[in-house]
């Protein structure tokens, strides 16, 4: 496992990091919308974005934004952020929340606006990252200077990261929407998968991006790895500190640059 000293170091080497809430700052590969299910863990996340039967979303995923917002009133809101087919994922999400009878938010400006009508100033609502607070642990810290490390660098329970190489066919969002999406069934059969926010650009300028997956990891893996391999596109993983290429490169992940993805341009 990767030192304290190394996360501080990888985290020195990020282009273009960025604190904020999930939802708070708009982004051009998503969406984000909380939800509220009277758990303390959002337990209700997979009924929520699996409930529409065909599905409306024709690709992308949906998942767990690793957010809580607690509101001055007591309730606890839940992230979902989902990405590919957004029109698709609002409408299954929301016909899911209508049928379960789970309140919905959304960020808007400076405000946290709920589908029953209420509104609060998002300054008095307390947020909270489950991940983030797993992360500390395994640091013995607090995690606000270490945002930036690079995703499957600190392990996370029930999730896992894989990286998939940018062929520059086409963009990245659709390369990843291809390998996600090109098992017909799926293997994975609950879960989800989503763009890891980040790129690595390895020292010979080859350029990777992340994949997270949750809920059937066995599945998802299966999905992945068939996908990358009947698209001809190379998969990687991180390796304590080396990032191991199936090819069989090897690099050290202090020689490699990791990026924020910006848009799905």
């Amino acid at each position: 496992m990767l030192t304290k000293e190394q996360l501080e170091k990888l985290r020195s080497k990020t282009i273009g990091l960025n604190k904020n809430i999930p939802g708070a700052t708009p982004i051009d590969d998503g969406e984000i919308v909380y939800f509220c299910d009277g758990s303390a863990d959002g337990e209700r996340f997979h009924d929520l974005a699996s409930h529409s039967k065909p599905r409306h979303a024709r690709y992308g995923g949906a998942y767990g934004a690793s957010c809580q917002l607690t509101l001055p009133d007591g309730s606890i809101f839940h992230a979902i952020g989902y990405h590919g087919d957004i029109v698709g994922w609002r409408q299954d999400i929301e016909e899911g929340a209508t049928a379960l009878n789970i309140a919905l938010a959304r960020i808007d400006g400076d405000k946290l606006v709920v589908s029953d009508g209420r509104a609060f100033a998002l300054s008095d609502c307390k947020a909270r990252n489950p991940a983030q607070e797993d992360m500390e642990k395994i640091l013995g810290g607090s995690i606000s200077d270490y945002e930036g490390i690079p995703p499957g660098a600190i392990p996370v329970k029930g999730v896992e990261c894989v990286y998939f190489y940018d062929n520059g066919k086409r963009p990245w969002h659709k390369q990843f929407d291809a390998i996600t999406t090109y098992s017909k069934p799926h293997h994975a059969q609950n879960g989800g998968a989503n763009a890891g926010g980040y790129n690595l650009t390895l020292p010979d300028g080859s350029i990777f991006y992340a994949v997270q997956y949750h809920g059937d990891l066995a599945g998802w893996r299966q999905d992945i790895e068939e996908g990358a391999a009947a698209l001809n596109i190379t998969l990687a993983k991180i390796d304590d500190d080396k990032f191991v290429v199936a090819d069989g490169r090897v690099f050290s992940l202090f020689d490699c640059v990791l990026k924020i993805n910006r848009s799905r341009k």
